[in-house]
């Protein structure tokens, strides 16, 4: 209880304020705890930190359809639908990834302690994704890694949008469109010449050299 309550408060808090105005004691006392408490429970202000943006990726998570034996423009659109959901149900995550990007990029041994988590998870999408890609003979212009952090940062960019510039400009179905533009064309099966089948003339001369 007192860790979640640590975790509502300062999530609440960094989401108005920002990740380095926030204070411990300002989380502690809005938890209705005490600094002692939020050391029982984290290392510092970088632990807590990371497990605000954790815990709220967590839970909103739990909005994403699964939806199994989709083919990868399907996907795609799956991700968009649940990223425009997410812009409108969860802005506290938007809000906080944001903040979190500049907190990272200012925080040193960020590379060395919160990189190789991302990379398994990006790693895994990418397979994912790649395998399904290969299922329909769309081969991938880049590696199976790469594909998914680009899909990564498009839904990113688009989730923000939606935040910044609104609904009514940023609609589901812009969303959903950009994304399926990051499906790799099928290519076409390579198909087997026909068997050659003599003219007529062909036909005739052969028939005559053999008269």
């Amino acid at each position: 209880m007192t860790r979640e309550a640590l975790l509502t408060a300062g999530r609440e808090l960094v989401a108005k304020r920002g990740v380095e105005v926030v204070t411990l004691e300002e989380i502690a006392r809005a938890a209705g705890l005490t600094i002692g408490a939020v050391y029982s429970n984290f290392t510092g202000k970088a632990e807590l930190m990371w497990a605000i943006l954790d815990d709220t990726a967590t839970k909103s998570a739990g909005i994403v359809p699964t939806l199994p034996g989709r083919s990868l423009v399907e996907t795609l659109s799956d991700v968009g639908r649940w990223v425009a959901r997410l812009a409108d149900e969860s802005p506290d995550y938007c809000q906080l990834t944001v903040e979190f990007l500049l907190y990272a990029l200012r925080t040193d041994g960020y590379r060395r302690t919160r990189l190789p988590p991302r990379a398994e998870g990006y790693e895994q999408l990418g397979t994912y994704l790649s395998a399904l890609a290969a299922s329909e003979g769309r081969p991938l212009p880049m590696s199976p890694r790469q594909y998914a952090e680009v899909v990564g940062m498009v839904a990113w960019s688009l989730m923000q949008s939606r935040m910044l510039l609104g609904r009514d400009l940023i609609t589901e179905d812009v969303i959903v469109a950009t994304l399926t533009m990051l499906a790799p064309p099928a290519t076409p099966p390579t198909a087997t010449p026909p068997t050659a089948t003599p003219s007529t003339a062909t036909l005739l001369t052969t028939t005559e050299e053999l008269i």
